[in-house]
């Protein structure tokens, strides 16, 4: 089992988050009087074919893992001896 797989199920949620971020930029439209309908459909379908492009090419799996997974990781390490969390994590929780 890879880790694409575990990211497969999140996918449906990305697609849902994008949909609704995607009304900042149309209810700032909306705030200089143009079509919030307009500009959500439009920044909507910019998002989807993104999000799709980069599960496609396989992309998003990794980027996740940059943002959430190796960020957690270096915050451990920064926050306490980087060593020794690095190592409880890598090996299984096992002492130092």
């Amino acid at each position: 089992m890879t880790y694409e797989d575990l990211f497969v199920f999140f996918y449906p949620v990305l697609y849902i988050l994008g949909t609704l971020l995607s009304m900042i930029p149309a209810y700032i439209a909306f705030k200089r009087n143009k079509n919030f309908w307009v500009w959500w459909l439009g920044t909507t379908s910019v998002f989807v074919i993104l999000l799709f492009a980069f599960i496609q090419t396989q992309a998003i799996s990794k980027i996740i893992y940059l943002l959430a997974i190796d960020g957690a990781r270096r915050f451990l390490e920064v926050a306490g001896d980087g060593e020794c969390i690095t190592y409880q994590i890598m090996e299984g929780g096992k002492d130092c």
